[in-house]
């Protein structure tokens, strides 16, 4: 254990992001079935795989989507990044470049202000389009 004071004297900066906590039921006929994923518990799971960790409910292939056909029901940064994390293998890390683009949405999103969230999908969508993701259609589009 360390304290915060001890990880702070080693950075130059430290960010506490606690992101999204809650995800919404869809409350529809099936919603509860298996195989139905909240988006908050994928998204989660790739985290932890790319910081290392072991995640159970990976490797037994609930949250694994390699090979699989997936449908994101949903849009926004959140969808987004649910179709983008379920395109790209398991056994290879998230680009660089996409986490951090993935990683401005959600902020952009958080803080609800659209117009710095807008370009910024826009700009995901070039990369899921040149890499064979087909997107869920937002709002704006």
């Amino acid at each position: 254990d360390m304290s915060f004071d001890d990880i702070r004297a080693k950075h130059n900066a430290v960010v506490i992001a606690t992101g999204v906590y809650k995800s919404r039921d869809l409350g529809g006929p099936g919603a509860g079935n298996d195989g139905i994923v909240k988006a908050i518990d994928y998204l989660t799971c790739s985290n932890r795989l790319n910081m290392g960790d072991s995640v159970a409910e990976f490797d037994s292939g609930e949250l694994n989507a390699s090979g699989k056909k997936v449908v994101v029901i949903g849009g926004g940064a959140g969808g987004a990044a649910g179709a983008l994390l379920a395109a790209i293998p398991a056994d290879k890390p998230l680009p660089a470049e996409l986490k951090a683009k993935l990683d401005e949405a959600m902020a952009a999103a958080e803080s609800g202000d659209r117009s710095k969230m807008r370009p910024v999908m826009a700009e995901i969508r070039e990369w899921a389009e040149a890499n064979g993701v087909e997107l869920p259609a937002g709002r704006g589009r």
